[in-house]
């Protein structure tokens, strides 16, 4: 009996480097492959937002147009100066702050009122919540360190505030407070948000679970020269390490279900009964394919606030050629 096909996109953290995700979802949407769960952090949190809940209508041209407004600079500015200005002011996405006189309480370097602006023009958020698309954001609660999640499944309503949540990342970016709760970046221990995507999957055998994870960090990047570049590279060191590590996690996941599918029926039950975990690894949540988009060119792995123009326009070109290698070698389109 054929298999009704789930798709989930999970997009990865990664400041500027994100922009690679404009290129893999257009890629992706020409071939056909339209997701029915969306979900991220940080950066990842306002990509997988603006697809869902885009207001125009048009998932790739609504997340061009929000491309366009975090890019520093243009043709007429150097990638120096463009990268330079960045660390310090994105219009579409962050400023500076300007109330000196507090600066003793300060939490943040930033303001990141601009990105409110900037979700509010390109998300419809009444569309997000009653899409057909599942949509899931991951921020961290300050306080407990737990990580908090917001959907769009469930009795929640996602807002403006929680996309930023996602993406506020300290020192830079303030605190976001919900329901009296503090929040900062999901991306600090969850910048590959795929637990919410297996949870978001339907149940049972007749699904066959397709989970593509469009990641562009990489480990290997360039020596840091600077206070800025350490903390770039710090970084994208937390959130590139984590995808192989999930990866492995997911293929060993598979491999137990695979396992216990081959035991008897009697058998299996008194597995679970001994081992209450192995309940979690139903064969109805097996996952049929695992994929990974993940960059191939070694200029845009790193500088995560790099929103010069050329550096963008790079991430952008780089997501479509690999999600072309990527869909053509697996035959994926459809």
């Amino acid at each position: 009996m054929a298999q009704d096909i789930q798709t989930a996109l999970v997009f990865q953290g990664g400041g500027a480097v994100g922009a690679y995700h404009l290129g893999v979802y257009n890629y992706l949407s020409k071939a056909g492959i339209r997701p029915d769960i969306v979900t991220g952090s940080s950066i990842g949190a306002i990509t997988a937002a603006v697809l869902v809940g885009a207001r125009s209508g048009d998932p790739v041209r609504e997340l061009g147009e929000v491309w366009k407004e975090f890019t520093v600079g243009g043709p007429f500015l150097s990638a120096q100066a463009g990268r330079a200005i960045s660390s310090v002011m994105n219009l579409g996405m962050y400023r500076p702050r300007f109330d000196i006189w507090a600066a003793p309480t300060w939490t943040a370097f930033l303001s990141n009122d601009p990105l409110r602006s900037t979700l509010v023009r390109h998300v419809d958020f009444d569309r997000l919540n009653e899409s057909e698309i599942a949509f899931a954001a991951s921020a961290v609660d300050v306080e407990t360190g737990k990580i908090d999640r917001f959907s769009n499944r469930g009795n929640g309503y996602v807002s403006v505030d929680d996309i930023v949540a996602s993406g506020s990342l300290p020192p830079n970016f303030p605190m976001t407070e919900i329901d009296g709760k503090s929040y900062w970046d999901g991306g600090m221990f969850d910048p590959t948000p795929l637990q919410p995507a297996l949870d978001l999957f339907e149940a049972g055998t007749h699904i066959r679970r397709r989970l593509i994870l469009v990641a562009p960090g990489q480990c290997a990047g360039s020596m840091p020269t600077n206070f800025n570049e350490v903390s770039e590279r710090m970084i994208e060191l937390q959130i590139a390490s984590r995808v192989q590590t999930e990866l492995q996690r997911l293929r060993h996941r598979n491999r137990l279900i695979e396992v216990i599918q081959e035991l008897e029926p009697e058998v299996q039950h008194h597995f679970a009964q001994a081992f209450p975990g192995a309940r979690g690894l139903d064969p109805g949540s097996y996952v049929n394919d695992i994929i990974h988009i993940g960059n191939t060119d070694p200029r845009i792995g790193s500088g995560v606030s790099d929103f010069s123009a050329s550096a963008i326009q790079r991430r952008i070109e780089a997501g479509y050629l690999d999600a072309k290698r990527v869909v053509e070698e697996m035959a994926l389109a459809g």
